[in-house]
C-alpha cells in the first residue's frame, strides 16, 4: 500500500497545547492540574470538544498531502487527521498539477472497476473510510507511474485528541478558545455550577462564530 505524505503547509499549529489548555479550564472551576483526577476529567472534556468539532467539516480545517504513487497499487493509505475528500491531482515528475480525478462513492467504484484486472489509466477515486484508504478505479501502470508519481489530495481535515500535555489539536487559535469553553462548561456543571450558565453562553458564542467564519473562508476557498 502506498502512503501519504504531508505537504509542507498541510497543518496550522494549534495555539496552546494540551497542558496550557488544561490550566485555563482548571483555573476556571479552582481546580489544579497537579491532582490526576482532575486533570484526566478536563482532559476527557476536551477530547469531547474535538470529538464535537470533528463531527462535520470545516473549510477552516483544510489540507493537502502528496500520495506517493506505485505500480499495480490501487489503495493508498490517509493521513491521520483525514476527514473528507475536497479534491484530488495528479503530479508530474516537475510536482505540477496535470489533471483533476474525479470522485465517486465507493459502492460505484468498486462495482465499475470489478473487470479492470489488467493495470492500465486511473480515471477516478473513492475513499474507503473504513480502511481509511484512497481507492483508484484501477491499478496504475508502471508507465502512467513514470509520468505521474504523485498524486495531491486536498482534504477537510479533523483535530487531533489530545493524549499527553505536549499535545496541540492542529486547529487555528479560535478552535482553542472553544475546546477551553466547552470543558470549562462540562468541568462547572461538576464542580461549580454557579458558573455554568457564563460557560455554556461563551461555548454557543464562540461556536457561532466559529460557524459564522467558516462559511465566509467557504466563499473564498476555490481551487482550480
Amino acid at each position: 500500500m502506498a502512503t501519504a505524505v504531508p505537504a509542507s503547509s498541510s497543518v496550522t499549529p494549534g495555539h496552546d497545547t494540551a497542558g496550557t489548555l488544561m490550566s485555563k479550564v482548571a483555573s476556571y472551576v479552582q481546580a489544579v492540574t497537579d491532582d490526576a483526577e482532575v486533570k484526566s476529567t478536563i482532559l476527557c472534556a476536551l477530547n469531547g470538544a474535538i470529538a464535537f468539532v470533528n463531527a462535520r467539516p470545516w473549510y477552516k480545517l483544510t489540507s493537502s498531502s502528496d500520495l506517493d504513487m506505485t505500480a499495480d497499487d490501487d489503495d493508498i493509505g490517509l493521513p491521520a487527521t483525514f476527514k473528507e475528500p475536497l479534491a484530488c491531482y495528479q503530479l508530474n515528475s516537475s510536482d505540477e498539477r496535470t489533471k483533476r480525478l474525479p470522485y465517486k462513492p465507493l459502492q460505484t467504484l468498486l462495482a465499475e472497476r470489478q473487470d479492470n484486472t489488467t493495470p492500465g489509466t486511473p480515471s477516478a477515486y473513492a475513499i474507503n473510510y473504513n480502511t481509511r484508504e484512497l481507492i483508484l478505479d484501477i491499478q496504475p501502470s508502471s508507465a502512467w507511474v513514470t509520468n505521474n508519481p504523485e498524486l495531491r489530495l486536498y482534504f477537510h481535515r479533523r483535530l487531533a485528541e489530545l493524549t499527553q500535555d505536549s499535545s496541540v489539536s492542529g486547529g487555528e487559535p479560535e478552535f482553542d478558545w472553544f475546546l477551553i469553553w466547552y470543558a470549562r462548561r462540562e468541568m462547572a456543571a461538576v464542580r461549580d455550577p454557579g458558573k455554568f450558565q457564563l460557560a455554556d453562553r461563551m461555548t454557543e458564542q464562540f461556536y457561532r462564530e466559529l460557524r459564522r467564519s467558516d462559511t465566509n473562508q467557504q466563499t473564498d476557498w476555490v481551487l482550480t
